[in-house]
């Protein structure tokens, strides 16, 4: 069982923005509400949401079929609570990538610095479903 659990674990270096500043923490430290650079290439530490830029992803993982799916900024909405998403599942799906999903190429808006920002909605997954099998 411990075996099973190391090989469920996924760590990586992530850029985050936090008090207006880049910096590189471990991904394991993302809580939903951050906002990270989307890595050029690899997998993707956590679901998280397109705020700005545009990336191809490999969702076989999830879908089983290996091809290449774009996924654009979101735009939010305003509320008298904040900002949520759009409530259509179709629309929505243009806009979000899941934990372990392959980035097979990022490009970032002019002026962004290189850098394809995005938003943690979910951590944990799927790695914390198996940890919980194994527990």
């Amino acid at each position: 069982m411990t075996r099973l659990r190391e090989m469920a674990h996924f760590e990586c270096q992530v850029e985050l923005l936090r008090d207006g500043a880049w910096e590189t923490v471990a991904s394991s430290a993302l809580v939903p509400g951050d906002v990270f650079a989307l890595p050029s290439d690899g997998s993707l530490p956590c679901d998280g949401v397109l705020l700005e830029g545009e990336c191809i992803v490999n969702e076989s993982m999830l879908t089983g079929e290996a091809i290449p799916v774009q996924k654009t900024p979101v735009s939010l909405i305003e509320t008298d609570h904040g900002v949520s998403l759009p409530s259509n599942v179709r629309q929505a799906k243009k806009h979000i990538f899941f934990c372990g999903t392959k980035v097979i190429r990022a490009r970032a808006p002019p002026g962004a610095n290189g850098r394809v920002r995005c938003l943690v909605i979910n951590t944990g997954t799927p790695a914390a479903a198996l940890r919980a099998f194994c527990d």
